[in-house]
């Protein structure tokens, strides 16, 4: 009842009913969501697209660039909780283009069939990577160790507790024998043939067009050609050119685990202060905001160039002509980010590389093995559609190597 209580004061009530009834919702679908999708209509057509996403495969910067190019992304489902009443609202509301995403991040024996509310003649993207890769990426993946209970901090509160501990498997330090859930629920999923399986046929026995996007053609250096490219195939607006450079930034990096960050001040720090004065601390400038680092960092300071301090414009105005403010807080973010690149080192020194995963699997033969024989079955279509995406994955084709050794 207190927890309760709790989550109410913190959220407000329309939030915090906000969150119970998805919480209610998500509980219902994933028990009876095949029951469910027998009874519902169709989706209305309102969408250019289908993305299915797989986990540490550049979901994240890939929905980013399609946003950018005008598009709006509706959440259909996540692991089999569906959200069927929201994407259906917005599909019927929106004016704009949308395209639908269905996120298949564990791997879970049963997947619900959602080609009973889809149309016929959408095109499918999928999202693919690097099998070692993926691994790779999502031992090193980490989470913050507990919830934050707080979401705004203040200048009392203790900089190195404040920003979020990561935890890798219960361990301060990514887990090489995490491989060992390769097959666990929780774990990432690599089903793609299984999963696309039900996809693969429109009506009337019509092949599905099926486009794959590889994350290599995401990096900085393609990603905005990659999308101009998708632009004329999937028919939405291409990138803008004053935006390219918004392609060209890594939308996951070793920050992103730490930010955003909110930091207030109020009359209990400055007596004058009439209004509490947040500071929102990110890896780029916010749109609606001012950006005020060069206020209280150096360009030689620790992370400089890897972030932003926002603030409301009426609230720079007043910080910049007052002395005692703007030098406690140029106190306060020297340590700041004196903190933030120690915790960031730390992470990206003790990360394990994809050298590290074949490692483990050239000393580990039979899980090897297994895992070879899943993605031998997985991989059939991928293989049959885009040899040159496989033939691109450098360490898959060592772990093939590795696997023809083991065999002999």
């Amino acid at each position: 009842m207190r927890r309760l209580f709790n989550q109410l004061k913190t959220f407000g009530f329309k939030e915090f009913y906000r969150r119970r009834k998805k919480r209610i919702t998500n509980s219902i679908t994933k028990r009876f969501g095949d029951y469910l999708l027998k009874f519902y209509p169709k989706l209305p057509q309102n969408y250019e697209f289908v993305l299915l996403n797989y986990s540490v495969s550049g979901h994240f910067a890939f929905s980013s660039f399609l946003e950018l190019c005008g598009l709006k992304h509706i959440n259909l489902s996540q692991d089999n909780y569906m959200y069927y009443g929201e994407a259906r609202k917005m599909l019927k509301n929106s004016k704009r283009q949308n395209f639908l995403s269905i996120s298949l991040y564990r791997n879970l024996k049963k997947r619900l069939k959602f080609t009973k509310i889809l149309s016929c003649n959408f095109p499918l993207v999928i999202l693919l990577r690097d099998p070692i890769s993926r691994l790779k990426t999502s031992i090193n993946h980490g989470y913050p160790k507990a919830k934050v209970s707080k979401f705004e901090f203040s200048l009392k509160d203790d900089i190195d507790k404040s920003l979020p501990e990561i935890v890798y498997s219960g361990a301060l330090t990514p887990q090489i024998t995490d491989l060992e859930k390769i097959f666990d629920k929780k774990f990432i999923d690599f089903k793609y043939q299984s999963n696309l399986t039900p996809f693969l046929t429109r009506g009337g026995g019509v092949t599905r067009q099926i486009i794959y996007i590889d994350t290599q053609d995401l990096q900085a250096d393609k990603a905005f050609d990659t999308m101009k490219r998708l632009s004329k195939i999937l028919h939405f607006n291409p990138p803008k050119e004053e935006d390219r450079a918004k392609f060209e930034r890594k939308a996951w990096n070793n920050y992103t685990s730490f930010l955003p960050f909110t930091l207030f001040i109020n009359h209990k720090d400055f007596s004058y202060l009439k209004n509490k004065i947040k500071f929102i601390i990110t890896e780029e400038p916010l749109s609606n905001l001012k950006d005020t680092k060069n206020l209280f960092l150096d360009k030689n300071d620790p992370c400089y160039e890897n972030l932003s301090i926002n603030v409301e414009q009426e609230h720079y105005e007043l910080i910049k002509e007052d002395k005692e403010i703007k030098e406690r807080l140029k106190s306060y973010f020297k340590e700041f980010v004196k903190i933030l690149e120690e915790k960031v080192k730390f992470r990206a020194n003790n990360a394990l590389s994809e050298q590290d995963i074949l490692n483990y699997f050239k000393a580990n033969s039979s899980l090897a093995l297994k895992f070879k024989t899943l993605l031998d079955k997985e991989l059939t279509h991928i293989k049959q559609t885009r040899p040159d995406i496989i033939a691109s994955w450098k360490y898959y084709a060592e772990f093939e190597e590795i696997c023809e050794g083991l065999k002999n």
